[in-house]
């Protein structure tokens, strides 16, 4: 309710929540004002701990995002390539981060990232990503600081975002930081939206959908085809 609450009272013009009383000139009787409030106190709880699951649980996914402008344009777009599949024994390539103010592309930012161990040779036939193209590319101690200071006070979005969001926790944490953000799937977003597809991968999944994919496999090709596909999902 509190979720439902809050998308309610912004279309209502009511931008101020603690303004929010039993003398607010809305519409509603003295119950259900009641009611309201509790809803703003349990939805505001959820919103300063960061949690975006609650408001997807209580509304439609593509809503829960519409009703709170400021908590949407908080997102960043997130995407990398690796080594492998195991943050325990593989590492970063290339990351990508693309910046959306709920409208569009803001800013972006990408690099190769050297991995300090052989890329297998499968993985560059898979992202086009050589040794020689890593040689010389920062370690990820080097740019460490610089996802910190972009990630912070925003929700990381990813296609199967947990993938993403392991690897650079791994990575933290080697360096001994606890790199902690909320993040948000498209994954999930879109078997609950647009069910019915046979897959949900990215590549099959913006096909079926339209969505042009420039760069598959590399990390900003694929964050802005998240991009675009999370706005689809909105929609």
């Amino acid at each position: 309710i509190g979720a439902i609450t809050e998308q309610r009272l912004w279309e209502s013009g009511l931008r101020n929540w603690d303004a929010f009383t039993d003398d607010t000139s809305i519409p509603f009787s003295s119950k259900r004002k009641y009611l309201l409030q509790k809803g703003i106190e349990e939805s505001r709880q959820h919103l300063y701990q960061n949690n975006p699951g609650y408001f997807s649980k209580c509304l439609p996914a593509n809503q829960s995002w519409r009703f709170f402008p400021e908590f949407r344009n908080s997102t960043v777009y997130l995407d990398i390539e690796t080594t492998g599949g195991s943050p325990a024994s593989e590492k970063i390539t290339e990351i990508a981060i693309f910046f959306h103010d709920g409208q569009k592309v803001t800013d972006e930012w990408s690099t190769l990232i050297n991995p300090e161990k052989p890329i297998p040779y499968f993985i560059t036939g898979l992202t086009g990503i050589t040794n020689e193209m890593v040689a010389e590319a920062p370690r990820f101690y080097e740019i460490a600081k610089e996802i910190v200071e972009r990630t912070e006070n925003h929700t990381i979005v990813g296609h199967n975002v947990k993938f993403d969001y392991s690897f650079i926790k791994s990575e933290f944490r080697h360096l001994g930081f606890e790199f902690d953000r909320p993040t948000l799937c498209t994954i999930k977003l879109s078997r609950k939206i647009l069910p019915g597809h046979k897959s949900y991968s990215l590549g099959k999944l913006c096909k079926d959908l339209d969505i042009e994919i420039t760069d598959r496999h590399r990390a900003a090709g694929d964050a802005l085809a998240t991009v675009r596909l999370f706005e689809l999902l909105r929609e």
